[in-house]
């Protein structure tokens, strides 16, 4: 850790670092929760250094990205530091900082950051399609005002804000004082007319990461550790001249996340993600689905890192008895070929996905890890965890009871927990539909504001999605 130098215009004081702190690395760890400006850092560090400090703020840097100045974040209490080394960030953080988990960051610890004089936000234009009225005070007002007060903001910096039932990203196009601030009661909060094109922002804070993923924490756990490893520690593995793990199938019924899991450990990662689908390998012409396979192949070693996904790998390969066909034996013996290539390109993880494991020869593949993704009858939290995934950008009325919920639904995956939801979100827009013109567009702010789910919603819900459930299980059973 470095320490903060004094700054002439009195924008912060420089707070004093114990010797044997100086230079502090400390490794990026996830933390999943939606402040979007705080960290969480070491329990000794805490103790040495801040715990005689109310308000403390620390500028985040990276050493290979060069990001000084990047990042403002209020420390945590104590009693929720870390044990090592160590410093967790969410993802919005790690994306405006371009970092990714594991990486190594320092920062420098500073002080009584004045309260800015103006502030100027524009909203990502893609977030906002379908909108109409005030973003300033709807999503921005409450948003500092009321769920973030003093919050720090950085130029340049990128944030998300839910209300009116949606998602909207934001850029800091200008803080008064420059690069950042507190955004305080006397600070003028600006929203540009002009939205920032998509084309101009390094990524979406809304794409699917390891925070979207919920009910299968251990088998995410496994997952990471082994892709993680793989695609960041290429010249680790070779100069130990390891074997390297580079196949993993993803089994579970339909619903349970699997093409999820795929796509966040590609995005968490930095990788780029190949999707093939079975169904549709299936469907082409004799010999298209072979060049199709090479050519995702050749595009993928192009890359410093990629994950090839194939979904409902059992609709191309099975067990040898129940091969048919010399186009599927084709396809079988392309993809084995490629995933023997594999060994020449240790950037390139191999990924794949079946609601049939038994259909398929694990053994002549070779999966390095094989994750059941089903959730448990019993996993009350797990089923929790995805419905607070997909109810986080809408107004709960107080009387919504998700624990109850989650309780009432075993036998449900992902899939079923969504349409529930989506569901519970019908239920209220029949309500409410007087309050919108039909054959619009656009809608208001303002209005969409004004939805709110009920736990009446969510009853009638509830019993639309158990005869669903029931009917899907018992065509199972007889299947």
């Amino acid at each position: 850790m470095k320490m903060a130098a004094s700054n002439n215009d009195g924008k912060y004081e420089t707070v004093p670092v114990a010797d044997k702190h100086a230079g502090d690395e400390l490794q990026v760890e996830d933390q999943n929760d939606e402040d979007h400006n705080t960290v969480v850092l070491p329990a000794q560090l805490l103790r040495d250094i801040f715990d005689s400090f109310k308000k403390l703020f620390i500028i985040i840097h990276h050493q290979v990205h060069d990001k000084s100045l990047v990042c403002v974040g209020k420390t945590q209490n104590v009693r929720l530091a870390l044990p090592g080394p160590k410093m967790k960030m969410s993802r919005v953080i790690r994306k405006n900082l371009n970092i990714l988990l594991n990486d190594v960051v320092t920062f420098d610890a500073c002080q009584n950051i004045i309260e800015g004089e103006r502030l100027e936000v524009a909203p990502i234009y893609d977030t906002i399609n379908g909108l109409t009225g005030s973003l300033l005070n709807i999503f921005l007002i409450p948003y500092f005002r009321i769920k973030n007060p003093g919050r720090p903001v950085n130029q340049g910096e990128f944030f998300i804000v839910r209300a009116a039932m949606r998602a909207v990203e934001f850029q800091v196009i200008k803080t008064v004082p420059e690069p950042y601030c507190i955004v305080g009661p006397k600070t003028k909060i600006v929203c540009k007319d002009v939205p920032v094109k998509r084309e101009e922002v390094k990524s979406s804070l809304n794409e699917v990461g390891y925070d979207s993923i919920g009910a299968v924490k251990k088998q995410l756990a496994s997952i990471k550790e082994m892709a993680e490893f793989t695609l960041r520690h290429q010249p680790l593995i070779k100069l130990s001249g390891a074997t390297l793990a580079q196949r993993i199938l993803l089994y579970g019924p339909p619903g349970t996340g699997k093409t999820l899991v795929a796509r966040a450990v590609a995005n968490e990662t930095g990788a780029s993600f190949f999707l093939i689908s079975g169904q549709e390998m299936m469907s082409k012409l004799a010999g298209d689905e072979e060049v199709t396979l090479t050519k995702v192949f050749e595009e993928a070693v192009k890359k410093s890192s990629a994950i090839i996904f194939i979904d409902e790998l059992d609709a191309i390969v099975r067990k040898r008895q129940n091969t048919h066909g010399e186009v599927e034996c084709c396809i079988v013996s392309q993809l084995l070929t490629i995933m023997e290539n594999l060994k020449q390109h240790s950037h390139v993880l191999f990924m794949a996905a079946t609601n049939q494991p038994n259909d398929i020869d694990s053994k002549r593949f070779g999966f390095n890890l094989e994750v059941d993704l089903n959730i448990a009858d019993d996993d009350v939290n797990g089923r929790l965890e995805i419905l607070l995934i997909h109810t986080k950008n809408w107004n709960l009325h107080h009387d919504v009871n998700l624990e109850q919920i989650a309780k009432e639904t075993p036998g449900y995956v992902g899939g079923n927990l969504v349409s529930l939801c989506s569901e519970a979100y019908l239920q209220q827009l029949r309500e409410k539909k007087d309050i919108f013109v039909p054959g619009q567009d656009t809608y208001p702010v303002e209005k969409l504001d004004l939805l709110c789910i009920t736990e009446e919603n969510f009853r009638v819900a509830l019993e639309l999605s158990k005869k669903t459930v029931l009917r899907k299980s018992v065509s199972k059973k007889k299947d």
